[in-house]
């Protein structure tokens, strides 16, 4: 009996140890270039002037309807989406010195332009 405690005592040790060398190998893998605090891009959006696509801020289209639909403007109002799109870059790609030399947006819809 005394032997079955002890080697269930000894099972679980290991595995835990095991699991916590396997956390902090990943850690320590992930470059320093990685754990910078990144800075969160907030888009306002609205329609275009045509009413063909979505646009940012700065003009630049980030969606196109269907073929056939149009927004229609009436009295040339803007029309401003309520809300923002904040934007995260995250990288996939690093060089052997560790830095991030490919990234790609996460974008996340927030209704109060928080983004938190």
């Amino acid at each position: 009996m005394l032997n079955k405690i002890l080697q269930i005592t000894t099972v679980t040790t290991a595995t835990f140890l095991l699991l916590n060398l396997g956390t902090t190998l990943a850690n320590a893998a992930e470059p320093e270039a990685a754990k910078q605090l990144i800075q969160v891009e907030k888009k306002e959006l609205r329609i275009s002037d045509d009413g063909n696509a979505i646009v940012d801020q700065n003009g630049r289209e980030v969606a196109r309807f269907a073929n056939g639909i149009q927004m229609k403007q009436t009295g040339g109002t803007n029309l401003k989406l309520q809300g923002c799109m904040c934007c995260t870059p995250e990288c996939i790609a690093y060089d052997q010195n560790g830095k991030c030399i490919k990234t790609y947006s996460s974008c996340t819809w927030d209704f109060d332009c928080s983004c938190k």
